[in-house]
């Protein structure tokens, strides 16, 4: 029987504890498992973030138990029977072993009770779907009752049944976010299931198919995992002006320049006329962050004739206001090469003056400018020339305050 190396992967604090919480289990008359993640990562040698429990035994009886074996504290019990137990600076998520019924596609699951066989055969993907017992009597003993390690070997991803997508439709946003993160291919099979059900994602709710959207994005691996979005129609499901020739240019134009976060959102939107922004903000509940951002790639993305060829501080003036991520999505994907190449320098001045600039408010004061809006005047005019290159130094700073009072 295969054994998970938690001891390669994990650091020797979390290996300790878990060999306590498995102890504390087993004296409770209890078993307890490592599910999920934390499996697959420790198979692969891969660094491991977070680590799920899961035991027959309902986690609101457990976890109390567990929490005060170890010195832990509990946060409430979830709709999904999850405590969050925290140990020092380790989270761990409890939950009780369950089956899931989906009423129809898109909807979230009714949950009851099981064991942890029909635990595993719930989830996602078969790598997903093994389990780590964690008794001391065989702590490491692999469950894997769907072929995980096999897959994990062949590096495919692979759906459990031919329903899982009709189930939860955001498996496919997790099917390719997992493909680009593992370096994997998705099994024939699946993507037959994927092609056929993709249709379904317009059931998702807004924050759902947001929430999906946002786990992908902030991946190092996001722009990729975007891509292959694209190319399986995953992207065009949500809404169908995302699947645009325009949309997969921007997406490769990201994954070079190295995008991620909200960049990538802004990416998506680049490409799209007002009405289709409109109705994206809609069908994603975009949030208050991200339809700022959105705004401000609208903004620069309109100001390429004012921008294309300019100086930093002119391009500071135009960009005013937007946020950091909006202009930094623009200089990557614009087509126009004048227009990326004003925002990259612009970028660089930004990072050479830094946010204070050679000069503050009482400096200022103290070489003579008058108090009131004179001071934000001086300072404005002073962080122009330092932009533009023309003041570098501290008494560079001095003489153009010197003369900008004279004048």
């Amino acid at each position: 029987m295969p054994y998970v190396p938690f001891d390669n992967v994990l650091r020797d604090t979390d290996v300790a504890l878990l060999r306590a919480l498995g102890r504390a289990a087993d004296d409770a008359g209890a078993k307890l498992w490592a599910v999920g993640g934390v499996v697959r990562d420790a198979l692969l040698g891969s660094a491991v973030v977070d680590i799920d429990l899961a035991s027959e035994t309902p986690a609101a009886e457990l976890g109390p138990v567990l929490a005060a074996s170890v010195g832990g504290t509990l946060a409430k019990l979830t709709a999904f029977r999850t405590l969050n137990l925290r140990i020092g600076e380790r989270k761990f998520d409890l939950a009780t072993a369950r089956a899931e019924h989906y009423a129809h596609p898109g909807a979230l699951p009714d949950v009851t009770p099981t064991d942890i066989a029909s635990d595993l055969a719930r989830r996602d993907f078969s790598v997903n779907a093994m389990a780590a017992a964690l008794a001391p009597d065989d702590f490491g003993e692999l469950v894997d009752l769907h072929g995980g390690l096999e897959d994990l070997s062949a590096r495919r991803i692979r759906a459990l049944h031919a329903g899982s997508f009709q189930d939860d439709p955001t498996r496919q946003l997790r099917a390719v976010r997992y493909a680009a993160r593992l370096r994997f291919r998705i099994e024939r099979r699946t993507s037959i299931w994927m092609r056929r059900d993709r249709h379904h994602l317009r059931a998702l709710s807004p924050a759902r198919a947001r929430h999906e959207l946002e786990l992908l994005v902030d991946e190092p691996t996001g722009a990729r995992a975007l891509t292959r979005a694209w190319a399986r129609g995953i992207l065009s499901a949500l809404h169908p002006a995302l699947g645009s020739d325009d949309v997969r240019t921007a997406l490769v134009a990201a994954n070079r320049g190295g995008l991620d976060g909200l960049e990538l959102i802004g990416t998506l939107i680049y490409p799209l006329g007002a009405a289709d922004v409109d109705k994206l903000r809609i069908r994603l509940g975009l949030t208050r962050t991200e339809r700022k951002l959105v705004d401000g790639v609208i903004r620069v993305r309109g100001a390429e004739r004012e921008i294309a060829g300019a100086t930093p501080s002119a391009v500071a003036r135009e960009v005013a206001g937007a946020p950091s991520a909006a202009i930094a999505t623009v200089a990557v994907v614009s087509p126009a090469a004048a227009l990326r190449a004003s925002l990259r320098r612009y970028a660089q001045a930004v990072d050479r003056v830094g946010a204070r600039g050679l000069l503050g408010g009482r400096a200022v004061l103290r070489l003579g400018v008058a108090q009131g809006s004179a001071v934000g005047a001086a300072l404005a005019a002073l962080r122009s020339a330092e932009l533009d290159g023309n003041i570098r130094t501290h008494a560079g700073a001095v003489r153009f305050i010197r003369r900008w009072i004279q004048e």
